[in-house]
Parts: structure tokens; sequence; C-alpha cells
């Protein structure tokens, strides 16, 4: 019997270590479990902030895409815009060569012509005169002073 006191009090010492050992493995997992709560919570804020950041992000990059995008298109209209310039100075400078040619031909005639008066052809430059202005279109001094005149009797009658 003493053989099985013996045994009682040594399992009740081995209880009693035993308990002691689960309340120092309590102490020490709830600690261990505040300090993951905090992390936890810290994770949570840490979350929250990214997504923030994430749409702050993703809203700056649409903006940027749309920037993009009407630039793009700034610069298409620009290149349409110089191209059709572009295409309507070549057809003047087109024209001004075919002038410039006609006037090349002119000139060259116009030498032809005077090397000619020079040369001994009679053929008289005729200028018009005041009277055969006068019989095709009327007299100048006439016209002037109806115009005067009538301009005279507006400005009267006013």
């Amino acid at each position: 019997m003493q053989n099985l006191q013996d045994h009682e009090i040594q399992a009740n010492y081995d209880f009693a270590n035993w308990q002691e050992s689960v309340e120092q493995e309590n102490i020490t997992l709830n600690t261990e479990l505040e300090r993951k709560t905090k992390y936890q919570n810290k994770l949570q804020i840490d979350l929250d902030v990214a997504k923030s950041y994430e749409e702050k992000s993703q809203k700056d990059y649409d903006q940027s895409i749309d920037a993009l995008n009407d630039a793009i298109d700034d610069l298409n209209a620009k290149r349409e815009y110089y191209i059709a310039e572009t295409n309507r100075r070549n057809d003047e400078n087109g024209v001004l060569d075919d002038v410039i040619i006609i006037f090349e031909d002119k000139v060259a005639g116009i030498a032809e012509y005077l090397r000619q008066r020079v040369d001994g052809d009679n053929t008289p430059i005729t200028r018009r005169t005041d009277e055969q202005y006068a019989q095709e279109y009327g007299n100048i001094a006439d016209i002037v002073s109806e115009e005067a005149a009538s301009s005279d009797s507006d400005s009267e009658s006013n």
C-alpha cells in the first residue's frame, strides 16, 4: 500500500507539474496570439493602404492612357494637316513653275521683239491717247465732275 501511496503522491506531483507547464504554455501561447493578432491588424492596415494606393495608381494609369491617346490623336491631326498643306503648297509651286515658264517665254519674246525694233523694224509702238479713251469710255474729266456733283448732292440731301 505504501507503494500505492507513493505512486499516488508521484502522480499528483506529476499532475501539478503538468498543470504548471500547461499554464506556462498557455501564457506563452497567449503572448504569441497577442503578438500575431497585432501583426494581423498591422497587415490589415497595410492591405487597406495597398488597395488605396493601387486604386490611385490605376486612376493615374487611366489618366495617362487618356492623355497619351489625346496626344496621339492630336499628332495624327497635325500630320494630316501637314500632308494636306504640303500637297497644297506643291500644287501652288507647280502653278508658279508654269507661270515662271510662261514669263520666261514672254521675256524671251520681248527680247526678240526689241531686237527687231532696234534692227530696223519700223512698227510703231502705239499708246492710247486721251481722245481714243474718251471715244471708247467717255471723257475722264466729265466722268469725275459728274461723280463729284452726284456725291455733293447726296451729302446735301442728308
